[in-house]
């Protein structure tokens, strides 16, 4: 398992019996490269950017409200674009990533200012994505957003749209 940290390599020097430690520039994994690209995408705003990371069939789990999302379409309509259209020029933080062989899990802070509110919101999260031929072919999505659902005008996702799991008799909240 990798782990991202500071300095990707040390190199150990003897000199006169003292061990010296030289620090080498940060090298980052082609999967890193990727989620970093990915992210960016995100803040560009173009859903169709963010779309090509994701393959025809993938399936993503949202925590919340959403639920299970199957099929590149249904990552548009129910995910992508209406969050990146509530919020443009949003910004993905990476505060943790791990890799191990096709899997990451990269822990974030989601900033954005929603389009019609000017309200500003920051949301803690946690990705899980299998990433294989270049492309997202499924993941699970964690995040909290407290203030959203205190203010009802600062959904990310379509609010009409219940998860199954809310068909149970209880109802899902409609915001993030």
């Amino acid at each position: 398992m990798a782990v991202e940290s500071n300095f990707s390599r040390l190199t150990f020097e003897a000199i006169g019996g003292i061990t010296l430690k030289t620090l080498s520039a940060v090298e980052v994994s082609p999967l890193r490269s990727f989620i970093d690209q990915y992210f960016e995408a995100w803040h560009g705003g173009a859903p169709e950017e963010v779309l090509g990371y994701f393959s025809e069939d993938a399936v993503i789990r949202l925590m919340g409200p959403v639920g299970i999302l199957a099929g590149r379409k249904m990552v548009a309509d129910k995910w992508v674009i209406p969050t990146v259209t509530n919020y443009p020029g949003n910004i993905h933080q990476t505060t943790n990533f791990l890799e191990a062989g096709d899997q990451v899990a990269i822990e974030w802070l989601f900033t954005g200012t929603h389009a019609s509110t000017g309200k500003e919101i920051q949301i803690p999260g946690c990705s899980i994505y299998w990433v294989s031929r270049g492309v997202i072919r499924r993941g699970n999505v964690y995040f909290n957003a407290p203030q959203p659902k205190r203010d009802p005008g600062l959904s990310a996702l379509a609010p009409a749209h219940r998860s199954p799991l809310s068909q149970t008799g209880t109802q899902a909240p409609s915001n993030l």
